[in-house]
């Protein structure tokens, strides 16, 4: 019964990540036909807008916390900011490898979501 439960968690943090994820890649796509920012800029620009997504979707559906949500976001925001931090590394480290802007964001996009559900689950939620 705790493995499915746990199954059930993690298809459900995949579930609102490809969510917040959709809404990240299509601003910053949006942004990059209408614009001339750094990728790191059109990157924060796609997270402003994921955020919020993000954050009430691993509350109210993934985790179901019963956490008081004002502290939970302030955790939340405190774990999103290191990823954020640490994505924006793998985008410096991409272009520096000479990879297109729009490649190094996917790869930033795939390569946190696990640490994330580990951090999200033991520190957040």
């Amino acid at each position: 019964m705790r493995v499915s439960m746990e199954l059930l968690q993690i298809y459900r943090f995949s579930l609102v990540g490809a969510i917040a994820t959709i809404v990240h890649i299509t601003v910053v796509m949006g942004v990059e036909l209408h614009g001339k920012m750094s990728t790191l800029a059109v990157h924060f620009l796609g997270y402003l807008a994921a955020f919020s997504i993000s954050f009430a979707g691993h509350y109210l559906y993934t985790f179901k916390s019963s956490r008081q949500w004002r502290r939970a976001l302030l955790v939340f925001l405190t774990v999103s900011l290191a990823l954020l931090a640490l994505s924006s590394v793998v985008l410096k480290l991409c272009a520096a490898a000479g990879l297109t802007p729009m490649t190094s964001l996917l790869i930033a996009a795939v390569s946190i979501p696990i640490l994330s559900y580990v951090l999200n689950k033991k520190l957040v939620f």
